[in-house]
């Protein structure tokens, strides 16, 4: 015989013993009992081999509903953001090495090296894609202005693609729209490492 059960799924086996609950409801299905199968359940199963326990128990598939334009669009600009988010934009390169800085590094090396230049100082020390580097004051300056101007721009092409998304008027659209295009070359750093 074929039973359903809700841990086990499809299950085959003789007559059951008395250790085990049989049932023939849905409701004694979700509580844990085995429910036998039908003839005609287990040909509904057949003729849909990717059935569910509760479809076959039903005789009847649970198509998922269609999304709205509307849910295809919010579902969309989570993609952007998440891929806004990812290594793919936020990141750069220092001698082949992936790194980035966020804002509040960026910020945090900015006050640094006004602080350096205040008291006399020529050179700043920084840590990054695992390596310490000495670099002179205008150069730390250009490193973290390219690198703030890379994501002023990332962030504007982010939300061109948002804009873009929540004008599009069909679901074909929505889904064909290619929201990794855009975006700026990686950019590349070349820093010496410092020597203890």
């Amino acid at each position: 015989m074929q039973y359903i059960q809700k841990n086990i799924g499809f299950y085959e086996s003789g007559e059951l013993g008395d250790n085990y609950k049989v049932g023939t409801t849905l409701e004694e299905y979700q509580n844990g009992a085995y429910i036998p199968l039908s003839k005609k359940q287990i040909k509904f199963r057949k003729d849909n081999p990717g059935a569910s326990p509760v479809e076959v128990l039903s005789m009847e598939l649970n198509p998922v509903p269609e999304r709205t334009l509307e849910e295809m669009i919010q579902a969309k600009v989570m993609e952007i953001d998440q891929y806004d988010s990812s290594e793919a934009v936020n990141s750069f390169l220092v001698n082949g090495v992936s790194a980035w800085l966020t804002p509040d590094i960026r910020s945090n090396y900015k006050n640094s090296i006004e602080s350096a230049e205040l008291l006399g100082e020529t050179e700043i020390t920084i840590s990054i894609a695992g390596m310490v580097a000495n670099l002179s004051l205008q150069e730390a300056k250009i490193m973290l202005a390219r690198i703030q101007r890379y994501a002023d721009k990332a962030t504007i092409v982010t939300e061109m693609h948002k804009l873009n998304v929540s004008r599009l008027e069909t679901s074909e659209a929505v889904t064909s729209y290619d929201h990794t295009l855009g975006y700026l070359e990686q950019l590349k750093f070349t820093l010496t490492p410092t020597e203890l």
